[in-house]
């Protein structure tokens, strides 16, 4: 198993920074075929924050002979859930997936890490790209997967500068899991490097292994549970506790829904921002 530790020494070698790791969800079983709700989520900090959430994760996997947590698999019980590889029916592996996760997100509400989700709605963005003329060239991309990456990275750089008057000047790491369809997160990165609020504030973006990354695992949980919160709230999911558990405990910066509203007043102000500076 890989921990926050091993990462810091990878990328901070001369200096301190923060790291955040980072998963998403975008069309699984629960949502197939629709493809309604894109979301990235994850956990920002200091590397020492995650020791002790790091030491509790691997107590729960080791104690349910577990070796690793992925909430879709917990959720459809596949993979380490397969009631064939737990030897149980399929109820009793239902029980026993509820109550994995219900471990885990327990620590994740105790520890306070830094979460941060945000959701998307696909069809809205693809609607407003359609319809507003100048929606790619303020965008900077039609993909929704480059856009919400980068839109997350400002998030996150931005509650830092605002927020953490500790890590003012310090580089920003990011580390994405490997299925997350990183090539679109590094195509975000360069966007963003030219930015003069921004692009001082970044660090190194890598991706890694979430079967082997501990925090990773973590990431996983805080990007499928805001993304059942959100598609609750839009009528295509039914309500879950774990979210509300961990947003109680303080356990997340920010979780909300980019819907078409939301769109149009970020090409607004975009526009606006591109004629005050041809005045």
């Amino acid at each position: 198993m890989i921990f926050m530790r091993d990462f810091k020494a990878l990328l901070f070698r001369q200096h301190e920074g923060l790291i955040m790791m980072i998963a998403v969800y975008a069309d699984d079983s629960a949502d197939a075929g629709r493809k309604h709700i894109f979301t990235v989520g994850g956990f920002l900090g200091w590397p020492e924050w995650f020791f002790e959430a790091e030491r509790r994760w691997v107590a729960v996997l080791k104690a349910n002979s577990l070796e690793y947590f992925k909430a879709s698999e917990a959720q459809i019980l596949e993979g380490q859930f397969h009631p064939d590889r737990l030897q149980m029916p399929p109820r009793a592996s239902r029980t026993f997936a509820e109550n994995v996760r219900h471990q885990l997100g327990k620590i994740i509400a105790e520890e306070k890490l830094g979460g941060v989700a945000i959701s998307l709605d696909m069809k809205a963005f693809r609607k407003v790209l359609a319809e507003q003329g100048d929606a790619l060239t303020y965008f900077k991309t039609p993909d929704p997967y480059v856009y919400m990456f980068r839109r997350f990275i400002m998030q996150c750089i931005h509650a830092l500068n605002e927020d953490w008057p500790r890590g003012a000047g310090l580089p920003l790491a990011f580390v994405f899991d490997d299925y997350s369809r990183w090539q679109e997160a590094e195509a975000s990165y360069a966007l963003l490097r030219s930015d003069p609020y921004i692009g001082p504030r970044l660090g190194s973006i890598s991706h890694a292994d979430d079967k082997k990354v501990i925090p990773l695992q973590m990431a996983d949980l805080c990007a499928y549970e805001s993304r059942h919160k959100v598609m609750a709230e839009i009528g295509l999911s039914p309500k879950r506790a774990e979210w509300d558990r961990m947003e109680k405990k303080h356990a997340f910066y920010l979780g909300t829904l980019i819907r078409e509203t939301h769109l149009l007043q970020e090409l607004e102000a975009a526009r606006a921002a591109d004629g005050d500076q041809r005045i």
